[in-house]
């Protein structure tokens, strides 16, 4: 199994391309390497690591790379298919206008909800602030996205300087105080993403600059991990502990294996169309499943949650025919995100790269349920704020022919 998942990554690696597919190949490998590599751990009936190396479940190792070979292919399936330049639609948002509405409102924000965290150490501050933490997770994220496309596109020095100071304030407060790396990590990952999406990447590409950056992104998740070996050698005195501190894959695939070891299923999908009505999850119409099935039959006394793993949904309601089932899903996401990934540019290009992530990548550690309320909430807000601007500035730009704009205009526009 082993040799097969190396074939894979191997294979993934030698295609060289950024595109969509190989965001989702990245959560597979980064999420469940420790299926393949004796990082699983034994749990207790609280969740609660005791040693490591626990043998994989066959059903589970089987499923990852069922799904990993069906990305492979899904990889190759329409990109011969070419469309005419002149056929081609820019659609687009105008960033300026989109900025001077995010930006007060984020402000506003981070005035009235990051007081109320005085005095509260840790990740407790980002609990203790309840719906203010929501908004905090939404405004911060957007902000930091758009601020880091704006010093992307940026001409001078200053102007640059300004958005890198906007998103370092944020990314500060966020990764150092909150103790949330999310919130920061994912949108400069859609940043790198948008300035590479669909080349060809090659060691002449990636100059100093861009390994300096890949460091950067390294050290905001291995920070933790230092950290507690540092300051607490003796709970961490091991190179698997300090790294399961940091890293989610080694409890999101020793959880997924527990599940494939539990044998317990249950039919719910169903309920997943309910999710995209808002308020559902708040009257009771829908419920986590996953992490109420988890809690209840396999660690009984754990008094947290237990977090969501789209595989392990499909495996407990229709076993191997959901793994095919949700590869099949994951390669259509693809497809469709690259489409309109392709066909956008600017701020809706960079919104669409950050949905990517969250759902192709960042969602192998969350139940579909909150994935598509992320996704959901993400889309109401930054539609909201287009909108806002939109009637704002009048000058919202939407659906108009690549070849009807000159290349200056096209630059100013966008």
């Amino acid at each position: 199994m082993l040799y097969l998942f190396i074939t894979l990554i191997i294979l993934f690696l030698l295609r060289r391309k950024l595109d969509t597919h190989a965001l989702a190949a990245a959560g597979l490998v980064i999420y469940y390497f420790p299926i393949y590599f004796d990082g699983l751990a034994y749990l207790d009936q609280s969740a609660s690591a005791y040693a490591y190396g626990k043998t994989p479940d066959p059903n589970l190792e089987i499923s990852i790379l069922i799904i990993f070979f069906a990305l492979y292919c899904s990889s190759f399936v329409g990109k011969k298919k070419t469309v005419p330049a002149t056929a081609k639609r820019i659609y687009s948002i105008d960033e300026r206008s989109l900025c001077m509405i995010l930006f007060p409102i984020t402000a506003l924000v981070a005035i009235i909800f990051i007081p109320q965290t005085a005095g509260i150490e840790g990740k407790a501050k980002y609990l203790a602030l309840g719906f203010g933490g929501v908004l905090i997770q939404y405004f911060f994220s957007l902000t930091i996205l758009i601020s880091s496309l704006r010093a992307i596109k940026a001409k001078t020095r200053a102007k640059k300087a300004k958005y890198i100071v906007v998103s370092a304030l944020l990314i500060f407060y966020s990764v150092l105080l909150l103790r949330t790396r999310s919130i920061a990590f994912f949108p400069v990952i859609s940043a790198f993403v948008y300035v590479y999406y669909g080349r060809r990447l090659s060691p002449t590409i990636m100059g100093p600059k861009k390994i300096i950056f890949i460091a950067f992104c390294i050290a905001i998740l291995l920070g933790k991990a230092i950290a507690n070996y540092l300051y607490d050698s003796t709970t961490y005195n091991s190179v698997m502990a300090m790294m399961s501190s940091s890293l989610e894959s080694f409890s999101v695939s020793s959880i997924l294996n527990y599940v494939y070891a539990s044998h317990f299923y249950k039919f719910y999908l169903y309920q997943i169309p309910l999710t995209l009505i808002p308020g559902t999850s708040e009257l009771g119409l829908i419920t986590n499943y996953h992490n109420d099935i988890i809690k209840a039959h396999i660690f009984p006394y754990a008094d947290y949650g237990m977090g969501g793993n789209p595989i392990g949904e499909f495996w407990i309601n229709l076993q191997y025919m959901g793994v095919l089932l949700y590869a099949l899903i994951l390669g259509a996401k693809c497809h469709l995100l690259d489409f309109l990934i392709k066909h956008t540019t600017g701020a809706l290009r960079i919104f669409l790269i950050y949905i990517a992530i969250l759902t192709l990548l960042y969602v192998n550690r969350n139940a579909t349920f909150t994935d598509i309320s992320f996704i959901r909430n993400y889309c109401v807000l930054f539609f909201g704020i287009c909108l806002a601007s939109a009637l704002m500035k009048r000058n919202f730009l939407i659906g108009v022919p690549r070849a009807s704009l000159s290349g200056k205009q096209a630059i100013n526009r966008e």
